[in-house]
């Protein structure tokens, strides 16, 4: 999971067990075990009955939301609910790009890295070789050093026009 995907009270799994994020650093997130069911009480605070653990970036990555989570649970049915609308409108919703929206609902990509990879498949290029050219530029674009007019401007030379 990303850092931002976490707040406060947000229960994730990780190396096989349950947990509840209880604060959140910079780049750290503190959580508390869920491994005292019979007993909800521990989990009451702060400060906790149970140790608190930090997780650090590199621990983020192996962690998972959990899917009954409520939050997660009314993103993941926007998701389904935006797809049905789509289809109702006559238009074919890509496998790729519903795990790409579920992956976003669940906080495993954010909502930007999710639009950016939609958009990257429906594009296309007026030739392999624009396709290479406006690959090219838009990593520089990732790392500013090219700026958004210079990027519209490729995308202009680049890329078929969707209303042609």
């Amino acid at each position: 999971m990303r850092h931002e995907a976490f707040q406060i009270g947000l229960e994730f799994e990780c190396g096989g067990q349950r947990w509840r994020c209880t604060d959140l650093g910079t780049r750290t997130v503190i959580a508390i075990a869920l491994e005292h069911p019979e007993d909800p009480s521990w989990y009451n605070g702060p400060p906790y009955a149970v140790a608190e653990t930090v997780f650090d970036e590199d621990d983020l990555e192996a962690c998972k939301p959990v899917e009954d989570d409520p939050e997660i649970r009314r993103n993941l049915k926007a998701v389904e609910n935006a797809v049905a609308q789509q289809r109702l409108e006559g238009l074919e919703v890509p496998s790729d790009v519903i795990a790409d929206m579920e992956r976003a609902a669940r906080g495993e990509i954010g909502i930007e890295e999710g639009i950016q990879n939609t958009q990257k498949k429906f594009m296309q290029y007026k030739s392999t070789a624009f396709a290479a050219i406006h690959e090219t530029v838009d990593a520089l674009h990732q790392i500013e050093a090219v700026d958004e007019r210079t990027m519209r401007d490729f995308d202009a030379a680049c890329l078929k026009d969707p209303h042609r």
